[in-house]
């Protein structure tokens, strides 16, 4: 082992705690909004439109979705507003109608910048569950079409900072250190914000070399949709229905995890210890954290390890024990 090997080893445990610290910081200004929170913030929003605008002209408005949570949201809005039909789908006709662009959040507005350049109307309102003042403020200063960015609620701001994990919302970065405004609507931060369909990507950087990693995730996957879509296709099998049995084991929250390739890299925010695994283990966490369903793991996992058939039950049983001491699995 060169003398470099052994800075690097000697250094990993120090990496591992900075990473720890630095995610369990994350984790706290976290907002996680579930689908009973959801429909309650879009009451919100819709008592906050027809306020603005009186029942009467919001018939008049046409209304688009920034696709795919925007979808999840005027979904719920066009109920509770009463929308009729024809007002949720945006026709040729509808460019000399008043327009409400509706999303889940607004991060950077860089999805919101995409959308309104390719729509025409003149007047524009932008409704969302989340964002922070400074961004709204910054999108009505410059966009002269847009009247109103109105939200059902603030997001606090993230203090910059060049050692800070980033959190990124539309895919850009955030957390870094004051950027100037060109291209984007506000230079800040606000804290991330998790939705039981989807979570946006949260960069995490190393503060030793500076480099960037995508992809960790922090919610548990059987508290969102699109990470059950990532790690096991959301597909229980065939013959492990959903009512077979009740979720027995989860992911805890202090758990975060991110695929690379084949290999499956889980931190442990609270006792600072990672886990990398590969093959019939990283399928086995995929799947409990998934499903937490033993019964449908295991037919999954005979689907994709044919030759493991005689030993899989074992398999399983000791992975569960190991993972409950090393609490990367916790009982639902």
């Amino acid at each position: 082992m060169t003398d470099r090997q052994t800075s690097d080893a000697a250094m990993e445990p120090l990496r591992r705690w900075v990473k720890a610290v630095q995610c369990r910081q994350v984790k706290q200004q976290i907002v996680y909004v579930d689908y009973e929170q959801a429909q309650a913030d879009c009451v919100q929003l819709a008592a906050q439109l027809a306020a603005a605008y009186g029942c009467g002209e919001l018939r008049e408005f046409a209304f688009a979705a920034i696709p795919r949570g925007g979808l999840i949201v005027l979904g719920m809005l066009a109920y509770t507003l009463g929308l009729a039909a024809g007002q949720v789908a945006l026709r040729p006709g509808d460019a000399g109608r008043p327009l409400c662009i509706v999303d889940d959040c607004a991060l950077t507005g860089l999805r919101f910048a995409e959308f309104l350049a390719t729509v025409g109307n003149e007047r524009v309102v932008f409704a969302h569950l989340y964002s922070h003042p400074a961004l709204r403020r910054g999108i009505q200063a410059a966009e002269p079409r847009v009247q109103a960015c109105i939200a059902a609620h603030d997001l606090a701001g993230l203090a910059p900072g060049p050692d800070a994990t980033a959190a990124a919302g539309d895919d850009h970065p955030a957390g870094w250190p004051a950027m100037p405004v060109t291209g984007r609507y506000w230079a800040g931060s606000a804290a991330p914000v998790i939705f039981a369909w989807s979570e946006p990507e949260i960069h995490v950087r190393d503060p030793f070399t500076g480099e960037v990693e995508s992809g960790w995730r922090f919610a548990p996957p059987h508290r969102c949709l699109k990470h059950q879509v990532e790690l096991a296709a959301a597909r229980r099998p065939a013959a492990a229905p959903v009512a077979a049995s009740p979720r027995l084991w989860q992911s805890p929250a202090a758990v975060m995890w991110r695929r690379d390739g084949d290999r499956l890299w889980l931190l442990q925010t609270e006792s600072e210890a990672s886990h990398m695994f590969e093959g019939l283990w990283a399928d086995m966490w995929r799947g409990l954290a998934t499903w937490g369903d033993v019964a449908a793991v295991l037919t999954w996992l005979r689907e994709r390890h044919p030759q493991a058939q005689e030993s899989l039950l074992a398999e399983l049983e000791a992975f569960i024990a190991y993972a409950r001491v090393e609490r990367i699995l916790e009982a639902a």
